[in-house]
């Protein structure tokens, strides 16, 4: 069983449709069924690109360790926003509609054995912000400069954004006797919020404990614990190239 986010799929497939891209996915050992999904977190764009306003993220597209994840075969843990209304921030209005749509998706779905998913949602951490002022093309020591942007953002050298990294709970690691979680109390999460994720991840994985790491410095040019540590292939013997 797979997921995957539509929208990222056609974005790094361009010529390819749904059609294509799921025929050769179902030829994947142990993938049967393939559920799409709709679009990943808002601060997590394709590259560097404005999200709303001034607000603006660097990612890889919708990755669906930032807001989705199996813990086993069928049980689901999505990312929540848990505020829709008007006066939320732009960031979580984005992110509760696209994740509705998400969960929509998945309460109509079925696991392998062609029984409803149980499906856990998991509160999103506080905003995360900073403002930055692009770079000139001349600066290429930032990470924010107008030259990664695309011309429809509008965006120019001198112009102050404020940045929103791709801060969740669900770009965890799980290793061995232990799953390690993202921890956002350092950034003004309630902590009441981050024990409730804790109690979830506990119901979640029996047996293993739950970990909070600080790892916010590893969001800001996108990814996380699970990004970071996900397999890369060693050097090969000399001639034989990776």
């Amino acid at each position: 069983m797979l997921v995957i986010s539509e929208v990222l799929a056609l974005q790094r497939n361009d010529g390819l449709n749904r059609e294509d891209i799921e025929r050769e996915l179902l030829v994947l050992p142990g993938v049967k069924k393939v559920i799409w999904l709709g679009e990943g977190l808002a601060e997590d764009p394709q590259g560097t690109a404005k999200i709303e306003g001034r607000y603006v993220g660097m990612g890889a597209g919708g990755n669906t360790d930032e807001f989705v994840r199996f813990t086993d075969a069928h049980t689901i843990l999505l990312a929540w926003e848990d505020d829709a209304s008007p006066t939320a921030h732009p960031v979580q209005r984005i992110n509760r509609e696209r994740m509705q749509k998400n969960y929509d998706i998945l309460a109509r779905s079925t696991d392998q054995e062609g029984k409803p998913f149980r499906i856990i949602k998991v509160p999103m951490p506080a905003v995360i912000e900073r403002k930055v002022v692009l770079a000139p093309k001349s600066d290429q020591s930032s990470a924010l400069n107008e030259v990664y942007f695309p011309a429809s953002d509008g965006l120019k050298a001198g112009d102050e954004v404020i940045q929103i990294p791709a801060a969740t709970y669900l770009n965890f690691l799980i290793a061995n006797d232990v799953v390690l979680v993202p921890s956002f109390v350092e950034e003004g999460t309630n902590p009441a919020v981050q024990e409730r994720v804790r109690h979830i991840f506990e119901d979640a994985f029996p047996g293993r404990s739950i970990k909070f790491i600080h790892c916010t410095p590893l969001m800001w040019n996108g990814g996380g614990l699970h990004c970071a540590t996900l397999s890369e292939p060693g050097p090969g013997k000399p001639g034989h190239g990776i």
